[in-house]
């Protein structure tokens, strides 16, 4: 328990202060009412960005773009996912070969390479980044999610189950789907983390629609210009998705770690 308290704290904070946001931003975040590129001070605790917006009120209300894109994109990631790893791993034969097949094509792209296609495909913005990042991330969690099925399925309460005459549907979602929830937990963090930087990577890019909208990827690209005159611009947002993904991944594995030591 204490391996999660902290990722979970670090996370719990994060996501408090996103949610508040609008309500701790000390400045408008899209107002230019500040001299361009001032250092951090009282006013700014980060300085100014290069069109003298306050950096730390982009950054708090930042968070809630990149966060609900890198949520968004593991939703569509992990829930087919998810049914296909299912489908393929417990019942096995055509269905395996069809679903798996499909899914390896998938994953014959590189992933980023994959949502920029994607990306061209449907255009600009942060529906269409997260339905990039979540497609490109589809077929490696079918695979995991195949392999915990097919793990657990050999498990000899799945063989009593369909011993004393339970249906397929029941063994899968009542027997099999519980025993395997470690590794999908594990995995679908791992997923949130790669969609939040993949996330940021492409509003970094120029994909995430209108400039203006706080987002700590776009803010990344405002401050790769100025910074060596202004490291602060992009010091803030760095350090956000550092965290979020730091704290993302130790909570993967203490979840792979709890399974390990039952």
């Amino acid at each position: 328990m204490t391996d999660r308290a902290v990722p979970l704290g670090i996370l719990a904070a994060i996501a408090l202060i996103t949610l508040l946001a609008p309500a701790l931003a000390p400045h408008d975040p899209r107002s230019a009412d500040s001299p361009a590129l001032l250092p951090p001070s009282e006013g700014h605790p980060f300085g100014t960005d290069t069109l003298g917006r306050d950096v730390f009120s982009r950054a708090l209300c930042g968070g809630r773009q990149t966060l609900g894109i890198a949520l968004l994109g593991t939703g569509i990631a992990v829930l087919p996912g998810l049914v296909a790893g299912m489908l393929a791993g417990f019942f096995g034969g055509w269905a395996d070969r069809l679903l798996m097949t499909v899914m390896d094509v998938l994953l014959a792209f590189p992933n980023l390479l994959l949502a920029l296609t994607l990306i061209a495909l449907t255009g600009s913005g942060p529906a269409q980044v997260a339905l990039a990042v979540g497609l490109a991330g589809l077929p490696a969690y079918a695979r995991v999610a195949r392999a915990a099925v097919i793990a657990a399925r050999s498990q000899p309460y799945i063989e009593a189950a369909r011993a004393i005459g339970a249906r397929p549907l029941r063994v899968l979602l009542r027997h099999t789907l519980p025993n395997a929830r470690e590794p999908l937990l594990s995995f679908a963090a791992v997923s949130f983390s790669w969609a939040v930087i993949n996330g940021a990577g492409l509003v970094f890019l120029g994909f995430g629609g209108d400039p203006s909208t706080p987002d700590w990827g776009a803010m990344l690209n405002e401050g790769r210009a100025a910074f060596r005159t202004a490291p602060w611009i992009a010091l803030l947002p760095g350090a956000l998705i550092t965290l979020t993904v730091y704290a993302v991944h130790r909570l993967a594995d203490a979840w792979g770690e709890g399974k390990t030591a039952r």
